[in-house]
């Protein structure tokens, strides 16, 4: 992975779910379960993107298409 692709990664969490991640996690957990565990580390308390809930997405589909 390069870094243009690692700050896109980390750019969208922010916009997205309001979570600022550092780059480097991006490099130092390239499997995708341990970087989620290193973005949401277990906690009684909800995450942004708790399940149930999806994201808005970044270009919605115009009413009636």
């Amino acid at each position: 992975m390069d870094s243009l692709v690692a700050t896109r990664i980390v750019a969208v969490l922010r916009s997205r779910f309001g979570v600022d991640i550092p780059l480097r996690s991006v490099f130092e957990f390239p499997v995708l379960g341990e970087f989620a565990e290193s973005v949401v580390p277990a906690s009684p308390t909800p995450a942004a993107g708790t399940p149930g809930r999806r994201p808005t997405p970044a270009n919605p589909a115009p009413p009636g298409r």
